[in-house]
């Protein structure tokens, strides 16, 4: 150890007897100055202890009392007696107040009422008092009986342009003066009549209710006169009349017999045929074909047609195949039957029309006109073909008449607004919505099939016929047009029942030809006995109209035609071809595939339209 701190501790252990000393020393020093400063502060207080006491004779006379707890009420409130913190003949000083009487203000209840707010006397603000004012109970007024109303929604501000509206719009309603304080919206009230009186068959009492009076109250400064109910006058335009009665009303709705034509049923005309095929394998389903013809040569005669021929005469093309494609269209217009009209449409980025806004009578003098015509055309210029199906659109429509289109091209669209082949599909399926009949025949083995197929099937066509060569062309239109020579039924529609749950395409056909058969195609359930339809269609200007049953039987398993099977998945597929195109959906991709897989059928431009 350090020398200097050896001599420290052997001076500490010297000195024990000094430390007693000094304790007894500290206790009586620190005795002191607690007495000294008892003394000095002996008329101070401690602000959070000024409602607490700690003297015995005081805790013992606030026992003695009845112990009162604060209790707060909204209605009626308590009148309790004011007590005043200070005593008779002393100051009201807080901080002169002895601690007993404090302890008497305070509530001996729960520790929570010390908290509460102090009592209100009736005549005091209880929002200042920190009390909720009581609460009104009101009266519930009775449920007021549905009365029916009509309301007229007027166009105050016009902002839209008129040319941009589907149809134009009709102004019945004049200006309506705006009256002073009157709101926008009306509130209930209770009709001059009862609802059975206003919707009873009197013909002269008008459904018509005054409107209600403005709600009366604070005026906020108005005159009586404003606030005043206005005399409720019956319209002279209902006045005039029993047109706003609901039993008139209904008579505007009402067809007579002479504005009806009545529909033809077509099962004197038609005479549909059935096949069945069930698969070996059994799948849970029978397949079907039905071919529709007409029943015999005295009923539905073949109808005139309207006959447009769209050729193509891009710079694509060349005079090579211009050609071919040339005299198939003379050969075809030579065809025509009495009473066929004509028309020829030339495009590239333009379309330039024979007869421009009409038809021309199948003549020997338009006839010629028409091969001069053609005979001037050559190729030039980029492909529109959007532009050229859709101004096939523009010439006038005879319900009398069938109308056809058939298209020589190749389906390369390399100019205008749509130019990829979903665009160009769908757009004018729209546009067409069945109107007119498409057929088209490609120029090369090159041609766009995707395209050029199903722009005819979407359009009551067919798919597309494409030659080996150029050579070919005129035989291949042959072969589309001289089974188009005689339709008998127009505008044909087809619509199967549901309860039978079969599955049947083509969903638009074609329309009906006397040359050309028409078959559907469909899928039942197994067990299903018999599948009813209905069919419409047009036969010069007469609608025919007809609902068939036709019976299923029970095949055995493998009975009947397994192409029938094959037939109707290729079908099916190309309706949903056709569906995707216009409207991407993957569940119709997906049925696709299950079909197609099913059947062994490969999907068709299936490396096209999902690149689109």
């Amino acid at each position: 150890m350090d020398p200097s701190f050896r001599s420290l501790a052997r001076a500490h252990e010297d000195g024990g007897e000094s430390h007693a000393v000094f304790l007894v020393a500290a206790v009586v020093a620190s005795v002191v100055l607690h007495a000294v400063f008892g003394w000095a502060t002996r008329d101070s207080r401690l602000g959070f202890l000024g409602a607490l006491s700690l003297d015995p004779a005081a805790l013992r006379q606030n026992a003695e009392r009845p112990r009162r707890d604060t209790v707060l009420v909204a209605d009626p409130p308590p009148e309790p007696a004011v007590e005043t913190l200070s005593a008779a003949g002393r100051t009201a000083d807080p901080g002169r107040e002895s601690v007993a009487e404090l302890m008497e203000s305070v509530p001996t209840g729960s520790p929570a009422t010390m908290f509460d707010p102090p009592a209100v006397r009736r005549d005091a603000d209880p929002a200042q008092a920190g009390v909720a004012p009581p609460v009104e109970t009101l009266e519930a007024e009775p449920a007021a009986p549905w009365q029916p109303r009509e309301r007229i929604l007027e166009i105050a501000s016009r902002f839209a342009n008129d040319d941009l509206a589907a149809r134009p719009r009709t102004e019945l309603i004049p200006d309506i003066e705006r009256q002073v304080r009157a709101e926008d919206v009306v509130a209930p009230f209770t009709a001059s009549k009862p609802v059975e009186t206003a919707l009873s068959g009197d013909a002269d009492a008008a459904a018509w209710v005054p409107p209600a009076p403005p709600p009366r109250g604070d005026s906020g400064g108005a005159s009586d006169e404003l606030l005043a109910p206005p005399v409720a006058a019956v319209p002279a335009q209902i006045e005039a009349g029993s047109a706003a009665s609901g039993q008139a009303a209904a008579s505007f709705a009402v067809e007579t017999p002479e504005e009806v034509r009545p529909a033809v049923p077509l099962d004197d005309v038609l005479a549909p045929r059935i096949s069945v095929f069930r698969p070996r394998r059994d799948d849970g389903f029978v397949y079907f074909e039905i071919d529709v013809a007409r029943k015999g040569a005295d009923v539905l005669p073949p109808i005139p047609r309207d006959v447009l021929f769209v050729q193509d005469a891009s710079g694509s093309l060349g005079p090579q195949r211009l050609a071919p494609c040339r005299k198939a269209i003379k050969d075809a217009i030579a065809a025509l039957r009495p009473g066929d009209r004509f028309n020829v449409l030339v495009f590239n980025t333009e379309n330039r029309f024979f007869r421009p806004g009409g038809w021309a009578e199948a003549t020997p003098d338009e006839t010629a006109a028409a091969g001069a015509f053609l005979d001037a055309m050559v190729s030039d210029g980029r492909t529109d073909i959007f532009n050229a199906v859709k101004g096939a659109l523009s010439l006038p429509r005879d319900p009398g008449r069938a109308a056809l289109a058939l298209l020589l091209s190749d389906g390369a669209s390399n100019a205008g607004d749509f130019r990829r082949d979903s665009q160009i599909i769908g757009e004018f399926a729209k546009l067409n919505d069945g109107s007119l009949s498409v057929f088209d025949v490609g120029v090369s083995r090159g041609s766009d099939e995707y395209l050029l197929s199903m722009l005819s099937l979407c359009n009551r066509g067919a798919p597309a016929a494409i030659p080996r060569d150029r050579f070919e062309i005129p035989a291949a239109f042959d072969g589309i047009f001289s089974t188009l020579g005689a339709p008998v039924l127009a505008d044909v529609r087809f619509r199967f029942d549901s309860a039978s749950g079969a599955v049947v395409g083509p969903e638009r056909t074609e329309n009906l030809y006397l040359d050309r058969p028409l078959r559907l195609l469909g899928r039942a359930p197994a067990g299903t006995r018999s599948v009813a339809f209905q069919a419409r269609g047009v036969n010069a200007g007469r609608s025919y109209d007809m609902v068939y049953e036709l019976p299923l039987g029970d095949p055995a398993p493998g009975e009947g035609d397994p192409a029938l099977a094959t037939s109707w998945a290729r079908t099916r597929i190309y309706d949903l071809v056709a569906a995707y195109v216009r409207a991407p959906d993957p569940a119709l991709l997906s049925e696709m595939a299950a079909v197609g897989r099913a059947h062994d059928v490969k999907i068709p431009f299936d490396g096209r339209f999902l690149r689109q």
